[in-house]
């Protein structure tokens, strides 16, 4: 990366709010936090609708196949008429769910629609125990479908909290600070993908032997554990971007661009990296990527560093 990049990406990280700024975050902290609150209790609904359907299902199950009789199937019914009340109110609470995210354009467009929703269970006589037992099923998964998406949008409401709420000094340095940790574990990573790419490239005459004598599978071994170390690399990566996401100020198209890097380490993960005839050609461009990916990281832990200082010094 150019050193024009370089003060650019030392520029988007060492912003603190301003007056104005913090104006701004408070009242976008508000709007978060209220859809968090109607969406949490929206999540606990779902949750007691599941409970109640479990235990429908468990009536049912015994009542289909466990030799039950009238009384099982009293209190199965029972339990189904409870889960429908439970799903209807689990149901209701989605309109304030929709209304509240509507105030929060950054995921606004993470809708809950109609088919996301359970459906009730209907039932009447005309239906055998198994039919009544497949209904249920089939309301316990739409259940756990829109409850997973309802926490799904837990989680992104929290990071987007986290990226716009006021935080002390300490915060910001704290959060910085594991992000540089994170980043020096990729690095260590990475520099473990490195090392074993050297060795491999280093060893390609002698390997030339093990395909005359048919040992191909010392090859797949040494080739399996570069990949291993590659794949480490990218999980590191991965954690880096938790990390990042607490960070404020930082800027999201430096996300995109450690991305790109994570890709390219993903390809060689996958790839044939020992080939026949194409093993050197590999083993540089997987070494050269594994160093530029160094060179971003090393880039973004100074930025970080930055932004402590800058904590330390306006104190």
């Amino acid at each position: 990366m150019d050193s024009q990049n370089e003060i650019q990406l030392k520029s988007s990280l060492t912003k603190l709010p301003s007056l104005s700024d913090i104006e701004a975050r408070k009242i976008k902290e508000k709007e978060i936090r209220e859809a968090l609150d109607v969406l949490n209790i929206s999540i606990r609904k779902y949750n007691n609708a599941l409970r109640i359907i479990g235990s429908a299902s468990n009536w049912s199950n015994y009542d289909t196949f466990g030799g039950g009789g009238i009384i099982s199937s009293s209190i199965k019914h029972d339990k189904i008429k409870e889960g429908n009340r439970a799903l209807k109110e689990a149901n209701e609470s989605l309109v304030n769910v929709s209304k509240e995210l509507a105030d929060v354009p950054e995921i606004a467009n993470i809708k809950i629609s109609d088919d996301q929703k359970a459906f009730d269970i209907f039932f009447d006589n005309i239906f055998t125990d198994y039919d009544v037992k497949k209904k249920i099923d089939k309301a316990e998964k739409n259940c756990w479908k829109t409850l997973n998406h309802l926490k799904s949008l837990e989680k992104e409401l929290n990071y987007l909290l986290e990226s716009v709420r006021i935080k002390s000094r300490e915060e910001i340095e704290k959060d910085n600070n594991a992000a540089i940790v994170a980043s020096d574990n990729a690095i260590m990573h990475i520099e473990k993908a490195i090392n074993s790419i050297d060795k491999a490239y280093k060893s390609i005459d002698a390997d030339k032997g093990i395909f005359r004598k048919g040992l191909n599978y010392l090859l797949d071994n040494k080739e399996f554990k570069i990949k291993e170390k590659i794949m480490n690399a990218v999980k590191g990566i991965k954690n880096i971007n938790e990390k990042l996401k607490y960070v404020q100020g930082f800027d999201t198209t430096l996300v995109n661009e450690l991305n790109k890097y994570k890709a390219n380490l993903e390809v060689f993960s996958r790839m044939n990296i020992l080939a026949k005839k194409k093993e050197k050609t590999n083993l540089t461009e997987a070494k050269n990527c594994c160093l530029d990916t160094i060179k971003h990281l090393e880039i973004i832990k100074k930025a970080l560093n930055d932004v402590i200082l800058k904590c330390k010094i306006e104190c």
